[in-house]
């Protein structure tokens, strides 16, 4: 049996008692630091979250001037299958006139400068040779461009950041613009018509990225930022080529003023940090910080992260991470290629993790203070007497005393209260490991509470505001997965694609209320018109989709003629009037080869016969 002396029993319990502190204080340290870097996530993703939504607000704010540039391009492409094309019998008097009176083998529409300006549909600067017809077909680029006056002028009323837009022709005679503008004001210092449009191809980046050598196949695209010569600002330019068959006839473009990227950024929840959109020849294109708009230079996004920006890609890359003391968030866009940067300075996670964190911090730091104090009592009180008790014990057993220590004479019921004081000091411990697991508890539910957020912003994410039906976002998902399982042979896949049947007239003759009205109310009785397993999406606008698996083609149609007839039977009744909708629908089955794309495209296609063929009906045309 081993014996220990007074001063080793010291010793050893002087050990324990800084093993114990040490182990305790690790533990209260990693709780801290666990907790800590869990705050820190959670302000983190607040902040994904927050860049991705806004991310989301642009791509559908910038959908009109990819819409104005793809219905005119379709338009332009097909106009050879649309000839004679009469249009606007004003329009044409007033070009048949001009082409006329040409002087110097040049006309314009200035003449249009004694009508109202809502009858100014557009400006032609043209050569008298752009009347002539493109062999081999019987159409010349003036009637192209008499055509797309009628419809350019249309889109340009209804967005506010479309400066421009414009065709030309890629014979460099002809230039057609809306809104209307003076031939002077748009020549500006060109000596003729003439020059000026053999120079725009040259001069111009969105006459030079259409061409077949720099297009070949001919996709749209967004030009870099430039200042506006007139003065209105930043802008870019969205544009298409336009072809006739094989043969390359020019592009259709529209100019965007990017003013209205400041004020989307001013609803960015978050007002602290620095927060920009950059496109991907690394220009800035907004700063919230910029009080005034850039009218003489385009920042670099250089100048803010001197870092290496020299592929596409690098600020997905970054995404998430710490660059320069500041947490870099990026949220891209597909087309066109712009990122929403969010820069978070670290010190500034930090004050808000503390902020969120100190309740937790304060309970931490006042159960170490009270450990420590309770084992100075404990010392103090229990433990210096029990090692004067054992010192006697011991020197009374080697006879090296002559009297006991100052204590109570009945030295065992002195161990006896002790014994209860290390009984209380298991009692603090306990209380300190339930108080540990309720905080930990409260953790858990708040994580909890974040998992339900995050969950219903995906399903907002999903969802179409107006309507509550599944948005074009899900539709797109959806069709992959579908055609995924239909590429395994489980089961068909049928497409439904509807459009509103003059819908703009609703929201130009009753007001925007009732056009909302019709959506909801067409949304709800779509949905009594299909499958518990179909899937109803608004695609944009009046448009919208539906996914119907495990479904034929006949199958298809009967549902598409029950929504037609469901829809037409009775008008919706809005603010005491009555309003009368019918919507065309094109039905498309899935063929092998087919993708996601592919198939709402043939959809589509036979939406736009059913629109062609009178509207209010139902097209389907089998392979």
């Amino acid at each position: 049996m081993i014996r220990l002396s007074a001063n080793d029993l010291w010793l050893y319990y002087r050990r324990i008692m800084i093993l114990g502190a040490s182990i305790f204080l690790g533990v209260v340290w990693l709780t801290l630091w666990t907790g800590w870097h869990r705050q820190e996530a959670v302000e983190i993703e607040r902040a994904k979250q927050q860049v991705f939504e806004t991310a989301l607000h642009l791509e559908a704010v910038i959908k009109t001037a990819r819409d104005q540039v793809t219905q005119l391009t379709q338009w332009s492409n097909e106009f050879i299958n649309h000839t004679p094309y009469v249009g606007s019998e004003p329009l044409q008097q007033t070009l048949a006139k001009a082409i006329a009176q040409s002087i110097d083998g040049a006309f314009t529409l200035d003449t249009l400068d004694n009508r109202p300006a809502k009858d100014r549909l557009g400006q032609i600067i043209a050569l008298t040779s752009a009347n002539d017809p493109i062999p081999p077909y019987e159409v010349s680029p003036a009637n192209l461009a008499a055509s797309l006056l009628d419809r350019m002028s249309n889109g340009q009323m209804t967005s506010d950041f479309l400066r421009w837009t414009y065709f030309f022709s890629a014979n460099e005679d002809l230039l057609a613009l809306t809104p209307w503008v003076s031939s002077q004001d748009a020549l500006g210092t060109a000596p003729s018509i003439e020059l000026y449009l053999q120079s725009s191809w040259k001069d111009y980046e969105v006459t030079r990225l259409g061409l077949p050598s720099n297009n070949p196949e001919r996709k749209p695209y967004w030009t870099a930022a430039y200042i506006d010569q007139a003065g209105a600002g930043l802008m870019v330019s969205h544009a298409q080529p336009v072809y006739w068959e094989e043969k390359f006839i020019g592009i259709v473009a529209t100019d965007v003023l990017l003013n209205f990227l400041n004020e989307l950024l001013k609803t960015f929840p978050d007002p602290e940090g620095t927060l920009l959109i950059n496109n991907e020849h690394n220009q800035i294109l907004a700063n919230r910080e910029d009080t005034e708009p850039k009218n003489t230079t385009i920042a670099n996004l250089s100048s803010i992260l001197p870092v290496d920006l020299s592929t596409t890609n690098s600020l997905d890359k970054m995404n998430g991470l710490y660059v320069d003391e500041n947490l870099l968030l990026a949220s891209s866009l597909e087309n066109p290629r712009w990122t929403i940067v969010f820069l978070l300075p670290k010190s500034l996670i930090r004050q808000r993790i503390l902020k969120s964190y100190s309740s937790q911090l304060q309970l931490s730091l006042a159960l170490i203070i009270a450990v420590v104090v309770i084992n100075l009592i404990l010392w103090h009180m229990y433990v210096a007497p029990s090692l004067r008790v054992a010192r006697f014990v011991a020197s009374y057993v080697t006879q090296t005393t002559s009297s006991p220590p100052k204590v109570p004479q009945a030295w065992i019921p002195w161990v006896n209260e002790l014994v209860q004081a290390f009984s209380e000091r298991r009692r603090l411990f306990q209380e300190l490991e339930r108080n540990n697991a309720a905080l930990e508890r409260k953790v858990a539910a708040r994580t909890h509470e974040l998992q339900k957020a995050n969950e219903q912003l995906a399903r907002q994410a999903n969802t179409d505001a107006l309507t509550g039906v599944y948005n074009r976002r899900f539709l797109l998902e959806l069709l992959e997965n579908e055609t995924e399982r239909v590429r395994r042979g489980e089961s068909p896949l049928a497409v439904l694609m509807l459009d509103l049947d003059y819908f703009k007239r609703v929201n130009d003759k009753h007001g925007h209320d009732a056009g909302d009205a019709v959506l909801c109310e067409f949304t709800e009785r779509a949905l009594s018109c299909i499958r518990k397993i179909d899937r109803l999406c608004r695609y944009g606008g009046e448009e919208f989709a539906v996914v119907l698996p495990s479904c034929i083609a006949r199958d298809a149609l009967e549902i598409a003629e029950r929504l037609r007839h469901k829809v037409a039977a009775t008008p919706i009744e809005h603010a005491g009037i009555n309003v009368s909708i019918t919507v065309s629908i094109g039905v498309a089955q899935f063929h092998i080869g087919d993708n996601a794309e592919s198939l709402l495209k043939r959809a589509d296609d036979m939406l736009y016969l059913a629109k062609v063929q009178g509207r209010n009906q139902v097209v389907y045309l089998p392979d």
